[in-house]
């Protein structure tokens, strides 16, 4: 096969085209003999020869023929170049395009010679036909059910230009005596192009384009035998070079397909998790090789659960290997040069929720390697309930007034990053996308801990120390220790069976209370006024008596607390046969689960006098 002349001759074509036509347009100039190219530099012999030539001049008026040689080759160069670097180019100056590079390198052409394309060919059909094996006998019934396929012997063939045209059982026949002519040439080719059987007569035209002046100057029809007068030869520095090309060879392909069977592929589903390579980028989202026809495409708004600008915004870059989720089948596609085609849409939002919401569960269920102090950028601050926020991975989430702390109604907090850690989850509203009201969000966090972290690293448990409180809840009390915004709940302010909390405090009346428990890892701490009771609702009775013996009450509770939890532990290993509870009570807690030291004694432990 020749090769098509390099780029590179068309500016030394140029010159020679130029030269020709400037040599043209010289005063006096003309075909010169012989004898005036032999003369060399010698002035005389080249005045000589014009002279000699001067009788043979064209008539004055007509000119010389050569500058419109070299004119109509300088304007065919020209267009040449112009036509060769609008192809390389067009690609690039397409918008949208996925090829940055308008030069698209094709690599080194393989080339063979003649006794290497034979070892070549010989030991590629073995392989190949020992994955596609096809009989002599299979092969005749193949091309005799392929001929009554042709034929369409109920439908005649018309052409749509004449009206006329020959016949489909001709047809039928060319294609089936094209087969027959070579049958070892086809059986070899069917293993590299499995479809050429089928389709015989499109390895070349064999006068089957007709144009008018061919029709002039041959006739309506070629005879059958010219067209069939041909002669096909394996080309195995062709399909040599395919398979450089390609990246893979024909007997990967067959291996792949089960010998182009195709009954080991899974088709595409809507909603199948697909594996995938980033191959390019651009301003609608990623193009992304998932072993389909054609590169699915991973739109940016399917890329990120968090806002992104870009495709590198989301963490996409190309070469990345990514999990994806098909969500259509039959978009049209976006690949410039083939708008035709039908294209798979991704998305791994889906994906990023369900990693998320499992890193949520690990993290409230306190499970080794997750961090309860989470960083969340804070969207939006209501006066009325509380701050809007979004964690790091893109789920949303708001914290209620009770936990901002002194944040409430601060504006100043949008856009902020703060430290937060997640006091709720619900679930059910994790695929609400842009929550507006408490009860949407699906995540809950609290700022207040946070705040008390300074706090909570210099109280122990056991210790009495004053609050003031600074509101009344149906089922708490809000509070300030040192400062810093705290909380109370109902169960812990008495032993009472029914009391209201407004019947025994009043806001902004300074109080006790000890310190049930501390979590300086996030800040928590829990406050008991209930602890304090010798008796039960002796807070609601005497609150005065309660505040009065309060330290002195905190040191036998705090004794009590710690034989119960000991005995506790003791019988727990006692059960399981093991000793392994000692450090399982520490910070306060008698379990992971984090029950407080009261509920672990139950209401009897407020019945006696201790």
């Amino acid at each position: 096969m020749a090769s098509k002349p390099s780029m590179t001759i068309l500016p030394v074509l140029l010159c020679v085209a130029l030269a020709l036509l400037m040599l043209g347009t010289l005063p006096g100039s003309s075909f010169l003999s012989t004898a005036s190219l032999r003369a060399g530099a010698n002035p005389q012999v080249r005045e000589l020869s014009c002279a000699q030539a001067e009788p043979r001049k064209i008539a004055q008026g007509q000119g010389s023929a050569l500058p419109a040689v070299g004119l109509a080759v300088v304007t065919g160069l020209l267009a040449a170049a112009a036509a060769k670097t609008s192809r390389l180019q067009r690609r690039a100056l397409v918008p949208g395009s996925w090829n940055d590079d308008p030069y698209m390198p094709g690599g080194t052409t393989v080339a063979m010679t003649v006794e290497e394309e034979q070892k070549w060919m010989d030991e590629k059909c073995v392989q190949l036909e020992a994955l596609m094996p096809m009989t002599d006998e299979e092969f005749e019934d193949e091309i005799a059910e392929l001929y009554w396929h042709w034929g369409k012997h109920l439908i005649p063939y018309r052409d749509k230009m004449t009206g006329v045209g020959r016949p489909n059982a001709e047809k039928a026949r060319i294609k089936l005596n094209k087969i027959r002519k070579q049958p070892e040439f086809w059986k070899k080719l069917r293993l590299f192009k499995p479809l050429v059987l089928r389709h015989p007569t499109l390895l070349k035209h064999f006068g089957t384009v007709w144009t008018r002046p061919r029709r002039l100057r041959v006739g309506a029809w070629e005879s059958p035998h010219d067209i069939e007068d041909d002669n096909f030869k394996m080309n195995a520095s062709y399909l040599a070079n395919e398979e450089k090309i390609a990246g893979f060879s024909y007997q990967q392909f067959l291996e792949e397909t089960n010998g182009n069977k195709f009954d080991k592929w899974n088709s595409f589903e809507i909603g199948d998790i697909v594996p995938g390579k980033v191959m390019a980028l651009n301003e609608s989202g990623a193009f992304v090789d998932i072993g389909a026809k054609t590169w699915a495409l991973l739109p940016l708004e399917n890329a990120s659960l968090r806002p992104a600008s870009s495709m590198k915004d989301a963490g996409i870059n190309i070469g990345m290997e990514i999990d994806a989720q098909i969500v259509d089948l039959d978009t049209s596609s976006k690949m410039t040069g083939n708008g035709r085609a039908s294209q798979i849409i991704l998305s791994t939002l889906d994906i990023q929720r369900v990693s998320a919401w499992d890193l949520v569960t690990r993290t409230i269920n306190a499970e080794e390697g997750t961090n309860p102090i989470w960083k969340v950028t804070v969207l939006r601050v209501e006066a009325a309930w509380g701050a809007t926020v979004m964690t790091s991975v893109g789920l949303q989430g708001y914290i209620p007034n009770r936990e901002l702390a002194n944040k409430v109604g601060d504006a100043a907090l949008v856009g902020t990053t703060i430290e937060v850690n997640i006091i709720g989850a619900v679930e059910e509203n994790k695929d609400i996308l842009q929550p507006n009201r408490p009860a949407e969000f699906p995540l809950i966090f609290s700022y207040k801990n946070i705040a008390t972290k300074a706090l909570s690293s210099r109280l122990k448990e056991g210790m009495v120390v004053e609050a003031k409180i600074t509101d009344i809840k149906p089922t708490s009390i809000d509070m300030e220790v040192e400062g810093y915004p705290c909380a109370m709940t109902k169960v812990e302010i008495s032993a009472a069976k029914t009391y209201e909390i407004a019947d025994v405090f009043r806001t902004g009346e300074i109080i006790k209370v000890y310190v049930l428990s501390t979590l300086e890892k996030d800040g928590s701490i829990k406050f008991s006024t209930r602890a304090l009771e010798r008796k039960r609702g002796e807070i609601i009775r005497n609150k005065a008596k309660v505040f009065a013996n309060a330290e002195e009450t905190a040191k036998m509770a705090f004794e009590k607390f710690s034989e119960a939890k000991q005995k506790l532990a003791e019988n727990l290993a006692s059960a399981l046969g093991e000793d392994r509870f000692g450090g399982l009570f520490d910070e306060g807690t008698d379990s992971k689960k984090g029950k407080s030291m009261s509920s672990l004694l139950g209401d009897d432990d407020s019945d006696a006098e201790f």
